[in-house]
């Protein structure tokens, strides 16, 4: 048995607090209530942090990345105040998938809610 650590519901990311409860209310404005999501935290080739928030829902399309980014500034109030809304837009991605189309966790099936991928080398 190996303990490797625990995200909790608090992700730190671009010198904010962000909860996961902030994008499912974010996913919920969108009219995607209840949809199976992953928070990808990466890093891009100049090392600056973003996002790429993976929904899976029968519509492959229905939500774009400036509307998902929108949400999530106005539900986070760390973020809220610290970025103006067209930064957070900039950093953001949706990723759309058809059902089944995130990855599960091999032993429990579920899907894991954050993975972070920032320090992986």
């Amino acid at each position: 048995f190996r303990l490797l650590g625990r995200i909790d519901s608090q992700i730190n990311v671009w010198g904010c607090r962000l909860f996961v409860g902030d994008f499912e209310k974010s996913l919920a404005d969108a009219g995607l209530e209840g949809a199976l999501f992953q928070i990808v935290l990466k890093q891009d080739e100049a090392a600056r942090e973003t996002i790429e928030i993976h929904i899976e829902h029968d519509d492959a399309n229905s939500v774009r990345s400036e509307t998902f980014a929108a949400f999530l500034h106005e539900h986070s109030k760390d973020l809220g105040s610290t970025h103006p809304k067209e930064w957070v837009s900039a950093k953001l991605t949706v990723v759309h998938h058809l059902r089944g189309g995130i990855p599960r966790v091999a032993r429990t099936g579920k899907i894991k809610i954050v993975n972070d991928q920032r320090f992986k080398s």
